[in-house]
């Protein structure tokens, strides 16, 4: 689930068109097999990867019509616009809606947050103060992609977000269900067209 305050952001981000620019660092390989390109210069991703993410527009400061509990949230670029009292309030907000045990927020510097308040996260969620910055759950990720320039690229983006580690790589579903009981990760990306095994099928297993 992708949510921003701005109805427009949410139809670009539905709409899954991007420049040519943003595409650079995407394998070749890849661009031609989930983007086409567009009348007005752009490309656009495949309706298989569109249809993993519900766009919806949300303030964080109002209600959340979300029920279901969430594995992982990533805050980028939301709290530099709000008070200390407000990120405090959004912190225990955040911890409230993980999924017990398993939970992980993942807050980039650039959202500059403010320490959370004392008991603000439920057992089994790890967020400490630590000076003036917010020290949370590292997220262990698993990247499973047939293309080894695919992982290499999706691992190297994602090492370099501020509290995500990840822990290891697989080429198929095989070689990811043996990862996942080797390794543990908090999170998985995964490729829709694998060989053995697509991606979706792993996921319904």
């Amino acid at each position: 689930m992708a949510t921003d305050i701005d109805p427009r952001v949410v139809e670009q981000g539905r709409a899954g068109i991007y420049r040519p620019a943003a595409l650079v660092d995407v394998p070749e390989d890849l661009r031609a097999r989930r983007f086409s390109a567009q009348s007005g210069g752009g490309f656009a991703v495949d309706d298989d990867l569109r249809a993993l993410v519900s766009f919806r527009v949300l303030n964080l400061n109002g209600h959340w019509p979300m029920r279901g509990a969430f594995d992982v949230i990533f805050c980028r670029n939301v709290a530099i616009y709000f008070d200390e009292p407000t990120q405090r309030a959004l912190w225990s907000r955040f911890a409230g809606q993980m999924e017990p045990g398993a939970g992980s927020i993942s807050v980039t510097p650039s959202a500059s947050p403010a320490p959370p308040p004392p008991h603000s996260s439920p057992p089994g969620h790890r967020l400490s103060p630590h000076g003036s910055k917010l020290r949370m759950k590292t997220v262990r990720v698993l990247v499973v992609d047939d293309s080894p320039t695919m992982r290499g690229v999706i691992a190297a983006v994602l090492s370099r977000e501020p509290g995500v580690e990840v822990v290891g790589q697989a080429g198929d579903p095989l070689e990811a269900r043996a990862a996942i009981k080797a390794l543990n990760p908090d999170v998985m990306t995964l490729d829709v067209e694998m060989p053995n095994m697509n991606g979706l099928d792993f996921l319904e297993r």
